[in-house]
């Protein structure tokens, strides 16, 4: 994910109080991938559909909803 669409996806992400995110999550095997990922691992409904809304895509994973843009 672009630099731009992380600090967008982060700015939508703080404007619900209630949410719970991973930035760059290490997985089990202990590498680490400085990639601009993020992962929802608690929020509300309006912050998923306000994700959508803006181009993000969302995928659920393992670790929790995983947040992307492809464009």
């Amino acid at each position: 994910m672009s630099e731009q669409n992380f600090f967008l996806a982060i700015t939508l992400c703080r404007r619900y109080h209630t949410t719970e995110i991973v930035i760059n999550h290490t997985p089990a095997n202990g590498v680490v991938k400085l990639d601009n990922s993020i992962l929802i691992k608690r929020c509300c409904a309006s912050l998923t559909e306000d994700l959508i809304e803006n181009g993000f895509s969302l995928s659920m994973t393992e670790y929790g909803l995983s947040v992307d843009k492809f464009n």
